[in-house]
Order: structure tokens, then sequence, then C-alpha cells
């Protein structure tokens, strides 16, 4: 059950966060444990609930067919708890999101410190992943020979047994281990090492209704939003706002037209 709009969907382990940011990446992740344990239970409330109310429907057919006493519902206890799973479960939700937005503040504000604890987390796995790659060429380069020459003989009897004038020995498998997909995955890991260094722009921005339900829209249409008399969203982190002017190229000074109604 997906309710509303969730800012970050997995943040980085703690050797890749600056302290500052420990605290509130440990609330998030308990949140989010607690998030997917209240949303199993609110699907497996609404499954009892519904089960009930066919068993209650069934119950009830028989008793008046077989002119017997009415029997007690079930469904009504049962879709109480399913709508108070399912609270439960949107509650948790939105309190997800709202310290998701924080955190998501709080990483782009340290994105150097992040950078820089990332790199050599990331230097180490290509070196070791490297180190992994000879020694397997190194244990697998005996075995695959061996395996040529093992594989010879049937496929020689194969082509002798085609009654040919020319008989050739063949193998189903080189001397030399192909290890060109490992070494394409360290090119692509150091291609992704440029990423820290050049940060990637997003036009997208997170908004939140007057219901207090966020969502993520585009530059245009949260413009849109922000000057029309009939909207009510404001940006969910009034910082956005620099960044909206600059993804439209308004002037520095630009404010919604209604701006006394958006607190941003």
């Amino acid at each position: 059950m997906n309710y509303f709009h969730q800012p970050l969907d997995g943040i980085p382990g703690d050797d890749c966060l600056p302290a500052a940011l420990h605290e509130a990446a440990h609330r998030w992740r308990a949140l989010d444990e607690r998030y997917m344990m209240a949303n199993n239970d609110a699907g497996v409330a609404e499954r009892d609930a519904a089960e009930a109310e066919q068993r209650d429907t069934s119950l009830l057919r028989q008793a008046i067919r077989n002119d017997k006493d009415l029997p007690e519902p079930t469904a009504p206890a049962a879709r109480a708890a399913a709508d108070e799973a399912e609270r439960v479960a949107k509650e948790v939700f939105q309190v997800k999101a709202e310290v998701g937005h924080g955190l998501l503040r709080d990483v782009r504000n340290h994105r150097e410190e992040i950078a820089e604890l990332a790199r050599p987390v990331l230097h180490k796995a290509i070196d070791d992943y490297e180190a992994a790659i000879i020694k397997a060429r190194s244990i697998l380069t005996g075995p695959a020979a061996a395996l040529a020459r093992a594989t010879a003989v049937p496929l020689f009897l194969a082509s002798a047994d085609q009654n040919t004038s020319h008989v050739t020995p063949d193998t189903i498998a080189s001397p030399v281990p192909d290890l060109a997909g490992a070494r394409a995955s360290i090119a692509l890991a150091r291609d992704v090492e440029t990423l820290l260094d050049h940060p990637v722009r997003g036009t997208l921005f997170t908004v939140v209704a007057s219901n207090g339900l966020m969502f993520t829209q585009n530059a245009e249409t949260v413009h849109n939003s922000l000057t029309s008399e009939n909207s009510s969203v404001t940006l969910a982190d009034p910082a956005d706002m620099s960044r909206l002017r600059a993804a439209l190229d308004l002037p520095e000074d630009w404010e919604p037209r209604f701006a006394s109604r958006h607190d941003v």
C-alpha cells in the first residue's frame, strides 16, 4: 500500500555518512522497517476482513435456508481491525516521509563529506574486485585447460563417427578463462566514481498539499501550482525556491503570485 510520496527509497550505510547524520539515519532505518511490518500487518488484516465478510455472508445464507438462528457476525470486528492497521501504516509512512525529507536535506548539505567518505570505500571495493579477478584467472586457467583436453576425446570420437575422410579433435572450453564481464564491471565502477565529484542537478521538487500529503512534481508543474489561485501546495523545503528559480531561469527575486498563502 503506497499512501504518499517518500523522498528516500534507501540510504547509505553509516560508513559513508558523517557522524552528524547517523542519528537521523538510524531513525529513518527503524521507521523503514517499522513501516514494512505495519504495511504487511495492514495487508493481512485486509485479507482477514474480506474473508470474514465472505464467511459471514455464507453462514447467514445457510442459516436462512435452514431456518436457523442468525449467526453472530465477525466481519465488523475484522473490518475495524483492518481499518486500524491501515491507519497505523499510514501514520508510520507519514512520519517516515517527514524524517526522510529532513535527512535528504542534511544529505544535500553534507554532500562533500559523504563523497569523501564514499571514495575510499569504493576504491577498496574496486581493488578487492580486481584482486579477485586475478586470483580467479589463476585458479581457473589450469582446470580450464584440463577441461579442454578432456572434452577433446569425446568430440574426436563424435567426429570419427561421421565416417568422413578427415577427423579433427575439438574442444568446448578455452584454456584462458574469459573475464571480460568482470572487467567491464570495474570500468563501470570507475565511471560511477565521477559522480562523487560532479553533482547531478535535477529539476524535481517535493511539495506538500494542504492536507499534508507529500509528492513530487517537475519544475513547471510546481511553478504553475505556486502561481495558481486554486492550488494550495507549498515546497516541502523552502530552500528549494532558489533551485526552482534556477531551473526555470526566473529572476532571483521571483516570488509566487500568492506568496502570502505559500510559506516559502
